[in-house]
């Protein structure tokens, strides 16, 4: 038998239960897709890391981030055009989703292809399905759920070749496919080239008279070199990179696009932080499959190499791989970095789970079925617990602050008005509601570089945080002068979902106090010396318009929030910055009493009845914070 394999206590599945396979795997695709659907966010989450620009590369065929993602792109954007259902966000939420189910439906036939029976493949799928990671990935626009999908039919179609040689079958079609479905994963995360080594050491040893075979060899490479071909798209879209992407228009701008993005990232821990770095890593594996799910692992690792020792090669080296590689990168989001491993302990997990299963049955007291069914009650016991912690970390049915502040900018900024988004992959929410959907197509967004060009008179907005009326977020210098003002307009649910309109002259600061508004009410070292509420305004989205008066205490400026009903709104340092500097250059007296005028957009995901509004000053102890609120006045949402 090639490679040494040997045979495991189960018989391969026959013809006739492949469809039953077929129909088990369509069950826990059903399974997957299920719990990511009650889950799913309903529009561009927050905060956006990738997602965003995700969502506008597949909605316009453009260029994503590096490593460019051709394969994904493509994905998305069929995703959008062909789905009725939802806006565009929606549907690239959606498929994530469809890729990480898909992923665990794979895995559940490879656990077959490895002889394991469908309870323990079920086990080994579903464990994936619930891992933390992968489902917190599932709910949003992201390519990891995609990439598990095609990293498991890569490792899927391999197996099936190795068992048509196994057969003593012509397989060099079957190894062409394997070959094909890994140069197009790299389309959906480039690292997966790190995993060639493991797919390479797994045909020398199932067949190593494979490189001897000048057509078969010929076959692979050149399916291989087409599912990379994809890659060939990029200086065709050029154009339309991103801020801060090079421009892979050249060679040499390919290769900085792809195998050269981030190559200070990679690699980037000196040997002393090995063990930390694995520390973390076994933290992680521990909260995404379970400590019992860890145990299982290792077991299944054994009983796999005594079983199908080749398999358990190809499944190992991919592992190790994936970790060696992962624990190295300097990012972030390094955890998403670990679900191609994840993909793979979760057929250890299985075969530990069958291994176990055969021992009960065998040798145990029990009477056969009672003890399978004793097993399976001690694996729902790993997967309840874990199912139930990732739906309560990764639920993000609510997450609608990111598309109710953008629709409320669309809906408040003056017709003609130019407005200064972060730039390229950070900024791609305002293009999305201003072009992709449509909805303020007069609205200009000036690219990611240089200045911003405003058009003499044409009214100027910007959502950058800023600090000491100076631009962040790593703007090009003179995109917006530093001597000009920044005045808030509106605040959405974060600190950093905030719209300024940009002004020469600072704003009224000390603007007097209506006597119907005064309250007088003394928040701390602060006092809320009057609030007025204005209507609500806006559909579907709502805003609310809130003027407040402060007088400062000894405790220096503040940081100032607004809660509806029970949910906090927002919060602000009072005035954003622009206190300090109005007594220095405006003459604003040090003593004045401040005033705030703005409007809040308040959560969708309101209930409908009357809500109290409330703000507040936060305190900031050694015990944690506090704050003081006072009531202003109440909203109607109906």
């Amino acid at each position: 038998m090639a490679g040494g394999e040997r045979p495991g206590p189960a018989r391969r599945p026959a013809a006739t239960s492949r469809w039953v396979d077929a129909a088990a795997a369509a069950a826990i695709f059903g399974i997957g897709a299920g719990l990511y659907l009650v889950t799913l966010a309903p529009g561009l989450p927050y905060p956006a890391g990738d997602s965003h620009a995700f969502t506008t590369s597949s909605a316009t065929l453009g260029l994503a981030r590096r490593t460019g993602y051709p394969l994904y792109t493509w994905l998305g954007f069929l995703f959008t055009r062909c789905l009725p259902v939802g806006d565009l966000a929606y549907r690239t939420n959606l498929l994530s989703a469809a890729g990480a189910a898909g992923g665990g439906a794979v895995v559940f036939l490879i656990a077959r292809r490895l002889d394991l029976g469908r309870n323990a493949a079920a086990f080994a799928a579903l464990l994936l399905l619930t891992s933390t990671t992968l489902w917190s990935q599932a709910v949003v626009t992201e390519v990891y759920g995609p990439n598990a999908f095609m990293l498991a039919l890569t490792l899927w179609s391999l197996l099936a070749w190795s068992a048509r040689v196994e057969r003593g079958h012509d397989a060099s079609g079957a190894l062409a496919l394997a070959g094909l479905l890994f140069g197009l994963s790299l389309g959906t995360h480039l690292s997966n080239l790190t995993l060639a080594p493991a797919f390479v050491l797994f045909v020398l040893l199932v067949d190593p008279r494979t490189v001897t075979r000048p057509r078969s060899l010929a076959l692979v490479v050149g399916a291989c070199l087409l599912g990379t071909a994809q890659f060939f798209w990029l200086p065709l879209c050029a154009a339309t990179a991103m801020f801060p992407n090079p421009v892979p228009s050249t060679p040499a701008g390919v290769w900085a696009y792809t195998l050269g993005a981030f190559d200070h990232l990679r690699f980037a821990f000196p040997l002393g932080a090995l063990p930390a770095r694995l520390a973390y890593y076994g933290g992680q594996l521990v909260e995404n499959v379970t400590a019992p799910g860890v145990v299982a692992g290792m077991l299944g690792a054994w009983v796999l190499m005594w079983r199908r020792p080749a398999a358990c090669c190809l499944l190992l080296a991919t592992y190790v791989l994936n970790v060696a590689t992962a624990t190295q990168v300097a990012v972030g989001d390094a955890d998403r970095f670990f679900i191609p491993g994840y993909v793979v302990w979760v057929l250890f997990a299985g075969c530990g789970l069958q291994g176990l299963s055969d021992v009960v049955r065998r040798r145990g007291p029990l009477p056969p079925r009672l003890a399978a069914a004793t097993v399976w009650m001690l694996a729902l016991a790993v997967l309840l617990p874990a199912a139930r912690a990732s739906l309560a970390d990764n639920d993000r049915r609510g997450d609608t602050v990111a598309d109710d502040f953008h629709r409320s900018v669309m809906d408040v900024l003056p017709p003609g008005s130019v407005l200064v988004a972060p730039p390229g992959v950070f900024g791609q929410a305002a293009r999305y509601w201003a072009q992709i959907e449509g909805r303020r197509p007069d609205v200009r967004l000036p690219d990611g570089v240089g200045p911003a060009g405003v058009p003499p008179g044409a009214p100027v907005f910007t959502t950058i945080p800023t600090r000491r009326g100076r631009v962040l977020a790593g703007m090009a210098r003179g995109r917006l002068p530093r001597s000009r003002w920044f005045v808030p307009v509106l605040l959405g649910g974060r600190h950093d979902l905030v719209l300024y309109r940009v002004d020469d002259a600072p704003p009224a600061l000390a603007a007097p106090v209506p006597g119907a508004a005064r309250l007088d009410r003394r928040l701390g070292a602060t006092t809320l010396v009057a609030a007025a509420l204005g209507p609500l305004t806006g559909a579907p989205v709502r805003r609310v318009g809130l003027r407040t008066w402060w007088r400062l205490g000894r405790g220096g400026v503040p940081v100032v929030s607004t809660r509806v009903g029970d949910v906090t709104v927002e919060a602000h340092v009072l005035a954003f910055g622009n206190a300090g500097r109005a007594v220095v250059e405006a003459g604003l007296a040090p003593d004045a009493i401040i005033a705030e005028d703005v409007q809040v957009v308040l959560p969708s995901t309101l209930a409908p009845g009357r809500h109290p509004v409330r703000v507040g000053v936060v305190d900031f102890t050694a015990t944690g914070v506090r704050v003081a609120w006072a009531e202003v006045g109440r909203v109607e949402i109906d």
